[in-house]
């Protein structure tokens, strides 16, 4: 007497040989991946955040150096002011000053 076999592929798609066949069942000549579409927009997109990138980096760097700049033409001017108030009244003269390479006019 023979004994009955279960086929289990037969019930469940992920089981057995028939896993493998899944795929091309739902789309005929379908090997999974990406298309050549969805790669083109993945690099489009990805261009652009990089550009955005960059364009932030330029900005961020640019204010930087104003921040930079500011900071030393205010210490310049404070350093100016406290020399005056440590000066007698009498001696100051009319005209301008220079600290470095600021002019305090």
């Amino acid at each position: 007497m023979s004994r009955p076999t279960v086929d289990l592929g037969a019930k469940h798609p992920m089981i057995g040989d028939r896993a493998h066949s899944h795929a091309a069942e739902i789309l005929p000549g379908s090997q999974g991946g990406f298309t050549l579409v969805e790669l083109i927009i993945a690099i489009v997109i990805l261009t652009v955040g990089i550009v955005g990138m960059g364009g932030s980096t330029g900005w961020a760097a640019r204010q930087i150096t104003l921040s930079d700049m500011t900071l030393e033409r205010t210490i310049a001017r404070q350093a100016v002011v406290e020399r005056l108030k440590s000066t007698d009244f009498s001696n100051i003269a009319a005209g301008s000053d220079s600290i470095g390479h600021f002019q305090i006019v």
